[in-house]
């Protein structure tokens, strides 16, 4: 006559139930067009912005409502950055006489002429390659933790075959490891998953 196989444990059944449920959200946090995202329309912009901008870890939506990836928006800002930083002498001797004659400052001659606004253009490229960089290291690790965290149910099915040809210690050790695999998979996977 065969042996009846044991029901797992509850323990068992809501971890493994947990661990794709998390898996399946960890994949949803991925989709860029999460409604949590959306950022409302700023009228301080006018009509630069007059779409609802969307972020997620693959870019940003620009005023067509295309998305932009960061490390293009990245490369725009830097390109600006060291087109601004050239000097040019004719232009430089324009800028300041126009910043002269109106007594608004650089400001009224351009970006090319106010420091303050070549100093936060130099910042924005930083914080964009910045952005670019985490963003690509945020979805491998999330990837990561999904992927684990979707290994778990087939570890917990592994526990029962382990060590069942061995006998006595390594039975028992065999048991153990298979155990401690599956603990590693659900840690591994409810780390790097926010």
């Amino acid at each position: 006559m065969a042996k009846k196989k044991e029901p797992k444990p509850v323990v068992d059944q809501v971890m493994q139930w947990l661990a794709v449920l998390s898996g399946v959200l960890g994949l949803i946090c991925l989709v860029p067009k999460v409604p949590y995202r959306y950022a409302e329309v700023f009228t301080g912009y006018h009509q630069r912005f007059p779409l609802a901008r969307q972020y997620s870890l693959f870019g940003a939506t620009d005023k067509f409502g295309k998305t932009v990836s960061w490390f293009r928006m990245q490369k725009e800002t830097c390109r600006m950055k060291d087109e601004l930083a050239k000097s040019n002498p004719l232009l430089a001797v324009a800028g300041g006489l126009a910043a002269k004659k109106s007594g608004v400052g650089g400001a009224a001659a351009g970006c090319m002429y106010w420091d303050l606004c070549k100093a936060q253009l130099t910042v924005r490229c930083m914080e964009y390659a910045t952005m670019s960089i985490m963003s690509i290291l945020a979805m491998l690790l999330q990837l990561i933790g999904v992927g684990a965290l979707l290994c778990v149910p087939m570890m917990l099915n592994g526990e029962d075959a382990a060590g069942k040809e061995k006998k006595g210690s390594k039975k028992e050790k065999a048991k153990k490891a298979a155990i401690m695999g599956t603990m590693n998979c659900a840690i591994a996977g409810g780390v790097p998953v926010p």
